[in-house]
Protein backbone atom coordinates (compact mmCIF):
# COMPACT_ATOMS: atom_id res chain seq x y z
CA UNK A 1 0.00 0.00 0.00
CA UNK A 2 1.03 3.60 -0.43
CA UNK A 3 1.20 4.03 3.16
CA UNK A 4 4.51 1.80 3.60
CA UNK A 5 7.07 3.54 5.27
CA UNK A 6 10.41 3.97 3.45
CA UNK A 7 11.74 1.12 5.17
CA UNK A 8 9.45 -1.26 4.45
CA UNK A 9 8.98 -0.60 1.04
CA UNK A 10 12.90 -0.61 0.15
CA UNK A 11 12.20 -3.99 1.90
CA UNK A 12 9.72 -5.34 -0.58
CA UNK A 13 11.85 -3.58 -3.65
CA UNK A 14 15.06 -5.60 -2.71
CA UNK A 15 12.40 -8.73 -2.35
CA UNK A 16 11.20 -8.58 -5.67
CA UNK A 17 15.02 -7.61 -6.92
CA UNK A 18 16.40 -10.78 -5.33
CA UNK A 19 13.19 -12.95 -6.83
CA UNK A 20 14.09 -11.62 -10.28
CA UNK A 21 17.96 -12.79 -9.77
CA UNK A 22 16.66 -16.04 -8.57
CA UNK A 23 14.19 -16.22 -11.42
CA UNK A 24 14.68 -14.18 -15.05
CA UNK A 25 11.94 -15.95 -16.52
CA UNK A 26 9.08 -15.40 -14.14
CA UNK A 27 7.11 -12.41 -14.97
CA UNK A 28 5.38 -12.04 -12.14
CA UNK A 29 7.91 -10.07 -9.92
CA UNK A 30 8.66 -7.86 -12.46
CA UNK A 31 5.06 -6.70 -12.85
CA UNK A 32 4.42 -6.24 -9.36
CA UNK A 33 8.48 -4.34 -8.73
CA UNK A 34 6.66 -1.93 -11.70
CA UNK A 35 3.53 -1.73 -9.95
CA UNK A 36 4.98 -1.05 -6.39
CA UNK A 37 7.25 1.72 -8.31
CA UNK A 38 4.44 2.77 -10.18
CA UNK A 39 2.30 3.31 -6.79
CA UNK A 40 4.76 4.99 -5.25
CA UNK A 41 5.35 7.46 -7.74
CA UNK A 42 8.62 6.71 -8.91
CA UNK A 43 7.55 6.51 -12.39
CA UNK A 44 11.12 6.71 -13.90
CA UNK A 45 11.95 3.27 -12.08
CA UNK A 46 8.60 1.59 -13.07
CA UNK A 47 9.48 2.70 -16.41
CA UNK A 48 12.92 0.73 -16.59
CA UNK A 49 10.85 -2.16 -15.19
CA UNK A 50 8.47 -2.57 -17.82
CA UNK A 51 11.00 -1.73 -20.38
CA UNK A 52 12.72 -4.72 -19.41
CA UNK A 53 9.43 -6.43 -19.65
CA UNK A 54 8.36 -5.81 -22.62
CA UNK A 55 11.91 -6.91 -24.13
CA UNK A 56 11.01 -10.11 -22.64
CA UNK A 57 7.38 -10.67 -23.49
CA UNK A 58 6.43 -8.09 -26.32
CA UNK A 59 3.01 -9.24 -26.08
CA UNK A 60 2.68 -7.59 -22.77
CA UNK A 61 2.63 -4.13 -25.02
CA UNK A 62 -0.89 -5.30 -25.13
CA UNK A 63 -2.08 -5.29 -21.53
CA UNK A 64 -4.52 -3.19 -20.17
CA UNK A 65 -2.40 -1.84 -17.03
CA UNK A 66 1.00 -2.11 -19.06
CA UNK A 67 -0.69 0.44 -22.18
CA UNK A 68 -2.14 2.86 -19.65
CA UNK A 69 1.65 3.06 -17.84
CA UNK A 70 3.58 2.90 -20.92
CA UNK A 71 3.83 3.23 -24.84
CA UNK A 72 6.10 3.51 -28.29
CA UNK A 73 6.23 7.07 -29.78
CA UNK A 74 6.78 6.94 -33.96
CA UNK A 75 10.57 6.31 -33.17
CA UNK A 76 10.18 3.15 -31.55
CA UNK A 77 11.14 4.43 -28.11
CA UNK A 78 9.26 3.40 -24.87
CA UNK A 79 7.49 6.81 -23.23
CA UNK A 80 6.44 6.56 -19.53
CA UNK A 81 3.10 7.71 -19.38
CA UNK A 82 3.74 9.92 -15.84
CA UNK A 83 1.06 12.32 -14.72
CA UNK A 84 3.37 15.05 -15.90
CA UNK A 85 3.18 13.46 -19.27
CA UNK A 86 -0.39 13.10 -19.41
CA UNK A 87 -1.11 16.23 -18.46
CA UNK A 88 1.03 17.81 -21.33
CA UNK A 89 -0.57 15.90 -23.58
CA UNK A 90 -3.46 17.11 -22.43
CA UNK A 91 -2.63 20.65 -22.84
CA UNK A 92 -1.44 20.22 -26.58
CA UNK A 93 -4.93 18.44 -27.40
CA UNK A 94 -6.50 21.53 -25.53
CA UNK A 95 -4.32 24.28 -25.79
CA UNK A 96 -6.58 26.98 -25.36
CA UNK A 97 -8.18 27.59 -21.83
CA UNK A 98 -11.38 30.24 -21.51
CA UNK A 99 -11.42 30.69 -17.53
CA UNK A 100 -12.64 33.46 -15.16
CA UNK A 101 -15.97 33.79 -16.71
CA UNK A 102 -18.39 36.41 -15.49
CA UNK A 103 -21.75 38.35 -16.24
CA UNK A 104 -22.95 41.13 -15.23
CA UNK A 105 -25.81 43.86 -15.65
CA UNK A 106 -24.90 47.82 -16.68
CA UNK A 107 -26.32 51.54 -17.51
CA UNK A 108 -29.52 52.83 -16.36
CA UNK A 109 -32.00 50.79 -14.36
CA UNK A 110 -33.84 52.70 -11.87
CA UNK A 111 -37.61 54.14 -13.50
CA UNK A 112 -36.49 52.83 -16.73
CA UNK A 113 -37.97 50.02 -18.11
CA UNK A 114 -36.55 46.76 -18.99
CA UNK A 115 -36.32 46.89 -22.22
CA UNK A 116 -34.50 50.02 -22.26
CA UNK A 117 -31.74 50.30 -24.65
CA UNK A 118 -29.63 52.04 -22.15
CA UNK A 119 -28.83 48.29 -20.38
CA UNK A 120 -25.92 45.90 -21.05
CA UNK A 121 -25.35 43.04 -20.25
CA UNK A 122 -21.50 42.20 -19.86
CA UNK A 123 -18.97 39.30 -20.34
CA UNK A 124 -15.66 39.11 -19.27
CA UNK A 125 -13.25 36.59 -18.74
CA UNK A 126 -9.23 35.07 -19.78
CA UNK A 127 -8.33 32.84 -22.12
CA UNK A 128 -4.58 31.42 -21.76
CA UNK A 129 -2.35 29.29 -24.18
CA UNK A 130 -1.58 26.43 -22.03
CA UNK A 131 0.74 24.60 -24.49
CA UNK A 132 4.17 24.42 -25.20
CA UNK A 133 3.40 26.12 -29.12
CA UNK A 134 1.86 29.75 -29.93
CA UNK A 135 -1.75 30.16 -31.28
CA UNK A 136 -2.69 32.19 -33.91
CA UNK A 137 -5.76 33.70 -34.21
CA UNK A 138 -7.26 33.09 -31.02
CA UNK A 139 -10.93 34.12 -31.08
CA UNK A 140 -13.79 33.98 -27.95
CA UNK A 141 -17.28 33.73 -29.32
CA UNK A 142 -19.55 34.96 -26.99
CA UNK A 143 -23.23 33.57 -26.75
CA UNK A 144 -26.21 34.67 -25.10
CA UNK A 145 -29.07 33.03 -24.65
CA UNK A 146 -33.03 33.46 -23.34
CA UNK A 147 -35.32 31.21 -21.91
CA UNK A 148 -35.95 28.03 -24.28
CA UNK A 149 -32.36 28.42 -25.34
CA UNK A 150 -33.11 30.96 -27.52
CA UNK A 151 -30.14 33.05 -29.06
CA UNK A 152 -30.41 36.58 -28.38
CA UNK A 153 -26.56 37.85 -29.82
CA UNK A 154 -22.87 36.71 -30.94
CA UNK A 155 -19.94 38.39 -30.48
CA UNK A 156 -16.77 37.38 -31.78
CA UNK A 157 -13.38 39.22 -30.09
CA UNK A 158 -10.82 38.36 -31.28
CA UNK A 159 -7.29 38.37 -29.03
CA UNK A 160 -4.69 37.71 -32.08
CA UNK A 161 -1.47 35.51 -31.39
CA UNK A 162 -1.06 33.84 -28.39
CA UNK A 163 2.68 32.67 -26.96
CA UNK A 164 2.97 29.41 -24.68
CA UNK A 165 1.53 30.43 -21.08
CA UNK A 166 0.22 34.01 -22.18
CA UNK A 167 -3.10 35.27 -20.93
CA UNK A 168 -4.71 37.60 -22.25
CA UNK A 169 -8.85 39.18 -20.85
CA UNK A 170 -11.34 39.19 -22.96
CA UNK A 171 -14.97 41.35 -22.41
CA UNK A 172 -18.48 41.96 -24.83
CA UNK A 173 -21.06 44.28 -24.03
CA UNK A 174 -24.47 42.66 -24.85
CA UNK A 175 -27.74 45.33 -25.95
CA UNK A 176 -29.69 42.85 -28.32
CA UNK A 177 -32.11 41.09 -25.91
CA UNK A 178 -36.04 41.71 -25.48
CA UNK A 179 -35.72 41.72 -21.86
CA UNK A 180 -32.38 41.67 -19.72
CA UNK A 181 -34.08 39.55 -16.98
CA UNK A 182 -34.98 37.04 -19.81
CA UNK A 183 -31.16 35.98 -20.30
CA UNK A 184 -30.68 32.98 -18.59
CA UNK A 185 -27.25 32.13 -19.48
CA UNK A 186 -23.86 32.67 -22.06
CA UNK A 187 -21.63 30.18 -23.81
CA UNK A 188 -17.84 31.52 -24.66
CA UNK A 189 -15.94 29.10 -26.95
CA UNK A 190 -12.44 29.56 -27.74
CA UNK A 191 -11.15 29.27 -31.39
CA UNK A 192 -7.49 29.26 -33.12
CA UNK A 193 -4.77 28.22 -36.05
CA UNK A 194 -1.97 26.03 -34.96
Amino acid sequence: PATDSAPVRDAKVAALEAAIAAAPEEMAPRLELAELHWSQGRYAQAGTVYSELLERWPRLESDVVVGRRVERNAAGKLVVLTPEELERRYRESEPLRIYNVSSFRSGRFEGWPAVSRDRYYNVTGQAVNQSEHPLDDVRVVITIYGFGQMVYDTQTVALGRLRPGEVRAFNAQFSRFDNIHNITRHECVGTFRR
